[in-house]
């Protein structure tokens, strides 16, 4: 699968962007030899790709005759419906190692749950380092292991030898913790009200 990539005129306005839409295409920058270009893409090729390898996948996309390796950069989403409206190409080679940003997967959650656990999250994912094609779209971290009162470190998490894990080792992934009691909520709410 590849993403089909053209050059967009640049017209000043809101206007411009929003009939680009209307006819089936997202505005975007290709980051370029230290330029930005602007190009657009059609809406349902670029959902593919995503659907596909992911917002942070690595992909080729074809552009001015010339195919090439790429990442997404980065994404902007319509509040409201959460419709891609802007997006930005980062072109990469295969032979150089990048850094990116994975999203954490949690497994496992309904077994924390059935222990009366609370999973309480601090980071939904973790920087890392390697050749693109040993960049894997997702983290997938299994809680079955743990109980109430214990944290997930990013040390704990295990990863292949390609790749080098940069986020800080002792942040914490997310904490179990007990579900509050009634009692603790209606304290909380009676400090609310006093205040």
């Amino acid at each position: 699968m590849v993403l089909q990539v053209e050059r967009r005129d640049v017209q000043i306005g809101k206007n411009q962007t929003k009939k680009l839409r209307r006819l089936g295409m997202i505005p975007g920058n290709l980051y370029q030899e230290g330029e930005s270009i602007p190009i657009k893409v059609n809406t349902k090729n670029l959902n593919d790709i995503i659907k596909k390898y992911g917002e942070s996948g690595i992909f080729e996309f074809f552009f001015e005759k010339k195919r090439a390796t790429s990442l997404i950069k980065e994404i902007q989403r319509d509040p409201v419906n959460q419709e891609i409206i802007h997006f930005d190409l980062q072109p990469i080679s295969r032979k150089q190692k990048i850094k990116m940003s994975i999203p954490i997967q949690l497994e496992g959650q309904g077994i924390i749950e059935s222990k009366g656990g609370v999973i309480q999250r601090q980071l939904n994912d973790i920087e890392v380092e390697a050749y693109p094609d040993q960049i894997p779209q997702s983290i997938q971290v299994d809680l079955s292991q743990l109980d109430v009162g214990d944290n997930l470190y990013v040390k704990d998490i295990k990863v292949s030898n390609e790749i080098e894990i940069l986020s800080n080792p002792e942040e914490i992934i997310l904490s179990i913790a007990e579900p509050a009691t009634q009692e603790e909520n209606l304290q909380e709410n009676e400090e609310i009200t006093e205040e």
